[in-house]
């Protein structure tokens, strides 16, 4: 397993997290996805902040600017990785992302016959002996400090969502409106 897949696995095993799940069973799967998909997005603002302000400290600061929560797994098609899953992702949506949060070994940069490695008004030659670069962490370090209030978070916000859901289901029903979908989602079909 490389450092990069020992980084991104993640065990989320909190006190009432299987019973949670239960009762997010008993509603259709899309209605428990959206709530836990708003949940999710709104419990990881905090340490997006936190990755975008170690971001802007390296370099000239651009990867701030590409911190994102999204529900697309990059590098896999887009897909989640588990089947039907409701899963947001806290990423830097840059290819480099990844040689500035683990560093680099020193190595030999070389181009064909034809290019040369330059930058700018410098021309380096074909070959060039780059000395590495120390890992400069930016999405752990927000991991280590924030996990604690991500969990709370993100269980404060699905019980907010599901009490949210069923305050409207029940306005709608005593109203007269309710839908045949919110008919389904109040029988747990």
């Amino acid at each position: 397993m490389s450092a990069a897949e020992k980084f991104l696995e993640i065990d989320l095993d909190w006190y009432g997290y299987d019973e949670l799940l239960k009762g997010l069973d008993l509603l259709p799967s899309s209605v428990g996805k959206s709530v836990v998909k708003a949940a999710e997005r709104k419990a990881l603002k905090p340490m997006a902040s936190a990755v975008k302000a170690r971001a802007a400290q390296v370099g000239d600061g651009s990867l701030a600017k590409k911190v994102k929560i999204t529900p697309r797994r990059p590098g896999k098609g887009g897909r989640s990785t588990l089947e039907g899953a409701a899963s947001m992702y806290l990423v830097i949506a840059d290819p480099t992302a990844h040689l500035v949060e683990f560093g680099t070994e020193p190595h030999l940069i070389e181009r064909d016959q034809k290019q040369v490695l330059a930058s700018g008004k410098d021309v380096f030659g074909k070959v060039v002996h780059h000395p590495g670069a120390d890992p400069q962490p930016m999405l752990r370090p927000a991991w280590d400090a924030g996990k604690g209030r991500l969990l709370r978070d993100l269980a404060l916000e699905i019980a907010k969502g599901l009490e949210r859901l069923g305050k409207r289901l029940h306005k709608q029903a005593v109203s007269g409106k309710l839908s045949k979908r919110g008919f389904k989602t109040l029988m747990g079909k």
